[in-house]
Formats: C-alpha cells, structure tokens, sequence
C-alpha cells in the first residue's frame, strides 16, 4: 500500500509534465511551434512567387554574326532529312539512307548558320547494340 500512497500525492501534486503548470507551457510550446511552422511556410510560398516574378539572372547569348538569306548544306547522295532542330545559330540535320542492301544508314550534320559552316557531321550505327531477336 505505500506505493499506492506515492501515486496519489504525486497525482495531486503541482509540478509534473502533467500538472497545470506543464500543460500550460506545453500549449504555449505549440502554439509557438504552429506559429513557425505558418511563418516558414509563408516564406517559402513567397519566395516561390518571387523566383518566378522576377526576369531569369542566365547569360543569354546571342550571334552577333549576320545570318546570310540562303544557306547550302550537303547531304550525302540519297539521304533523305528525318528531322531538323535549331537552337540559336546551330541547326541540326538528322537524316537517313537506304542502301542497296536494304539497310538504312543514319546520320546527323550539325550547321553553324552565323558561320556558315559544318559544326559536326555524326554517322549513327547500330554496331554493338543488341538486336530485339
């Protein structure tokens, strides 16, 4: 019985994570935490919204060379453009041959247009790549 006597006075007694006192202080602690947590959130909303207001910092580049009106690029005989792209002064070229065997050869030509000239030119194989069979 005496521990049942040490139960009840540490029940009825003020101090303890459980007394008034402590569930006081526990409410100011999360009132204060919530308080954090709605502020921080505000923070990261606005910080969202100002990212994307404002006009992107990214060096943007431009050609200062003149684009000539006509431009001539040479394929190889017999191909035929799958695709083109351009970015900037760069176009690039992907094309495709059928040779007399019957297989279709592929290849891609990137053209500086503000040069006038051949960046790179790519011969796509299938060599090492296995086969769906």
């Amino acid at each position: 019985m005496p521990e049942t006597l040490e139960n009840d006075q540490i029940a009825k007694s003020d101090e303890g994570p459980l007394s008034p006192t402590g569930v006081r202080a526990l409410q100011i602690a999360i009132v204060i935490m919530t308080i954090m947590i709605v502020v921080g959130i505000g923070v990261v909303i606005g910080r969202i919204i100002y990212m994307g207001s404002s006009p992107s910092t990214l060096p943007i580049t431009v050609s200062t060379g003149k684009l000539a009106s006509r431009h001539q690029l040479a394929l190889p005989k017999g191909a035929k453009v799958e695709q083109t792209s351009l970015s900037g002064s760069l176009l690039l070229v992907r094309y495709t041959i059928n040779t007399s065997a019957g297989h279709a050869k592929a290849g891609v030509v990137v053209y500086n247009l503000a040069k006038s000239r051949i960046v790179s030119h790519i011969d796509l194989s299938a060599v090492g790549v296995p086969s769906g069979d």
